[in-house]
């Protein structure tokens, strides 16, 4: 229920880099608040969870803790 609510919420596009999938399969819900950490399975969209690519979302994850979107946004400009 929260992939297909934050797809509607958000739109079909990865909050970070902006790429647009020919499938929504492309997608992946970011929960800004680790369910490993202790965050709460039930989530509201508005507020606790990101669309991002498999890419974006990867590099999130590479951090401990996890970038945020604003952080990875800003890579994003930089590469210009």
């Amino acid at each position: 229920m929260t992939r297909k609510s934050a797809l509607r919420h958000f739109g079909r596009k990865c909050m970070s880099c902006e790429f647009v999938p020919r499938v929504d399969s492309q997608l992946e819900v970011h929960h800004l608040y680790p369910l490993a950490d202790g965050g709460e399975r039930v989530t509201r969209i508005e507020t606790d969870v990101a669309v991002l690519c498999a890419n974006c979302h990867r590099l999130a994850h590479s951090a401990n803790p996890p970038l945020t979107v604003e952080i990875l946004r800003g890579l994003h400009l930089r590469k210009g």
